[in-house]
């Protein structure tokens, strides 16, 4: 049988009614706080702490652990740090709000944590208050259900929160909760936003969805509420839907205009997305209205996602050449190239570079003598899953590549990475057989040539389409 909330007495309800607020911990006759946080089982377990105890006037260092923790639930994977704070969850000893934080190991399908059904004060004589209203609170991970936040204030100890989990992220789950009591009513307006994707890791080969919550937490109507999320370049945006409001897409960039939501309204907004690339995605999401806000750390959300290549490796390579106008040089005529390369697998981009090249003619003889010069810039290029492997550049007569073709240059990739890391472009030496004319040839690029000879470094589902080629190099004019 669950406990009912005492009335409080008249002492009580004239505190709340005063204009001050009042720290919790200095409320006339508390005694003790009590966590009903609920991990499994027919009911939750009640944390109790007296008004005076250490950990309720200090915030844990990170991380949270067996070993470093309140209280726990999910044995190794779950646990809880409580303290008094203030309305955004800072941690203040003196503070009229109360929180509670979490970080949990398990991601879908198994459900979230911070399981908050209640929180109560507890005072001497047996009277007992329930949280009045969320301040702010913070959901993460794949399992959180941003949508229960307020069953930790509707007086049920059977309804509970779930914020999810941790996994990933370098912040923690958080609820606090103002009472009447300490903070009174909320004065001013709370626009709170959480983000999520339908997983944690996603296969590239697999399509997936943002799903967006939007809380309007406190007694004030937010009004022209507006939702901007800026979706990341390896995801491409296929559909977008709103509970409420309208949203447009331009150029990956996303706006909802909700309209007003009132006192503990939400929306709900669905981006379907496709990958577009490997690697880690993090994606942040916020929220505006007209109103001023009294806790804006609610209003933005970043969710992180890992983009993993599950299918067997088909390397291919995509090049996309820029001839620019060629200019006088210093023994001759100099001819810039710009080419975009980009390495993909299963047609997934995993690894994006800029090369520049510099065509350089001596043109007092006949055919001239001609040179080429060079730089990879990696933009971008994520190896996971895949062995060391490099890519070649071959000079060709035509566009399919074979033994006749002359290699101009080998980059081995992870030369390139170290590169990368430090902020530097890749010099490469090109190698131009003598008596060769440019002219009408195409240039290479060959994904996978560990060396001279052979394309076998990744092991592949197919070994024949490693090959990109640039149009036709033009004639000097």
């Amino acid at each position: 049988m669950q406990p009912t909330p005492l009335i409080l007495s008249a002492l009580f309800l004239t505190l709340a009614s005063l204009a001050s607020a009042v720290p919790v911990r200095q409320i006339p006759g508390l005694t003790a706080v009590t966590y009903h946080e609920r991990t499994g089982g027919s009911a939750p377990v009640a944390q109790m702490f007296l008004i005076d105890d250490p950990r309720m006037t200090t915030r844990r260092a990170d991380p949270l652990s067996i070993n470093n923790n309140d209280f726990a639930g999910v044995p190794d994977k779950e646990f809880y740090d409580v303290f008094y704070s203030d309305v955004d969850g800072t941690p203040n000893a003196d503070g009229e709000f109360l929180t509670i934080e979490g970080v949990y190991s398990s991601t879908a399908p198994a459900g979230g944590a911070l399981n908050l059904a209640e929180i109560t004060l507890n005072f001497s004589g047996g009277a007992t208050e329930y949280g009045l209203y969320v301040a702010s609170f913070l959901a993460l991970g794949d399992n959180a259900v941003p949508t229960t936040v307020f069953n930790c204030i509707d007086g049920d100890l059977q309804t509970h929160t779930t914020m999810g989990n941790t996994v990933g992220q370098n912040q923690r789950m958080r609820i606090t909760l103002g009472f009447q009591s300490s903070s009174g009513e909320p004065v001013g307006a709370n626009l709170a936003i959480s983000k999520k994707a339908s997983f944690k890791a996603v296969s590239v080969s697999s399509n997936f969805t943002y799903t967006i919550t939007v809380v309007n937490l406190w007694n004030v109507t937010n009004t022209n509420v507006i939702v901007t999320d800026f979706l990341p370049a390896k995801v491409d945006l296929l559909a977008f839907t709103s509970s409420t409001g309208t949203c447009t897409n331009i150029d990956g960039i996303v706006t909802c205009e909700l309209g007003d939501l009132p006192p503990r309204a939400m929306a709900t907004i669905t981006l379907d997305v496709a990958p577009a690339r490997i690697g880690i995605v993090t994606n942040t999401v916020s929220a505006v209205a007209d109103q001023s806000e009294a806790v804006a750390t609610d209003n933005e959300s970043i969710f992180v996602t890992e983009l993993a290549q599950t299918l067997p490796p088909d390397l291919t390579a995509a090049i996309d050449v820029d001839f620019a106008d060629c200019a006088a040089g210093k023994k001759g005529v100099d001819c810039p190239l710009i080419a975009q390369l980009l390495l993909l697998n299963n047609g997934i981009i995993y690894g994006d570079a800029t090369v520049e090249l510099l065509k350089s003619c001596a043109t007092n003889t006949v055919p001239p003598k001609c040179k080429i010069k060079g730089i990879l810039t990696l933009n971008e290029l994520d190896l996971t899953g895949l062995a060391d492997h490099t890519v070649a550049f071959y000079l060709s007569t035509d566009t399919a590549f074979d033994a006749a073709d002359s290699l101009l240059a080998i980059v081995p990739l992870n030369k390139a990475i170290k590169a990368f890391f430090k902020g530097k472009p890749v010099k490469v030496s090109f190698k131009l057989p003598k008596g060769v004319d440019l002219t009408d040839r195409h240039i290479l690029a060959v994904v996978d040539a560990p060396g001279k000879t052979g394309l076998n470094a990744v092991d592949e589902s197919n070994e024949t389409n490693n090959t990109a080629a640039s149009p036709a190099i033009p004639a000097i004019p």
